[in-house]
């Protein structure tokens, strides 16, 4: 809040102060040299495996990601971590044919690349489930 409201003082930059620079307090920070993504979720979510089915546990945690693939990756790991064994679900793709249409619209419109399309708020072609995860 404090930064959305503008009270945290602008960092130094080259000897010059921004306001749209903050220094991020060190608590707040990750530092590591191997898998960011994995030292992303054991520090918002230790002992996932344990405590994965545990309501009060996941709603009092959340990771923020600036794009849906960040997201996508995120979730695939922590479903991976999940004990159990995953379940691969796939969408059935195909162009609504018209009336008065072509017999080549098949080609112009090909199954693989409506399994490629990756809209925002639309599923994905692949996912994998896992009784229990959330």
């Amino acid at each position: 809040m404090d930064v959305g409201e503008g009270r945290v003082a602008g960092a130094e930059n080259n000897g010059e102060t921004d306001g749209a620079l903050i220094k991020i307090p060190p608590d707040l920070l990750l530092m590591t040299e191997g898998d960011k993504i994995a030292c992303m979720v054991c520090s918002v979510y230790p002992d996932l495996c344990a405590r994965f089915s545990d309501p009060l546990y996941l709603q009092s945690r959340a990771i923020l990601t600036p794009t849906n693939e960040v997201a996508d990756t995120i979730n695939s790991y922590v479903v991976s971590l999940v004990p159990g064994e995953s379940r691969e679900y796939l969408s059935c793709d195909e162009i609504a044919k018209s009336p008065n249409t072509h017999e080549s619209y098949d080609l112009l419109y090909p199954i693989e690349f409506l399994n490629s399309l990756n809209g925002n708020n639309f599923p994905h072609h692949r996912i994998d489930l896992k009784k229990g995860c959330q």
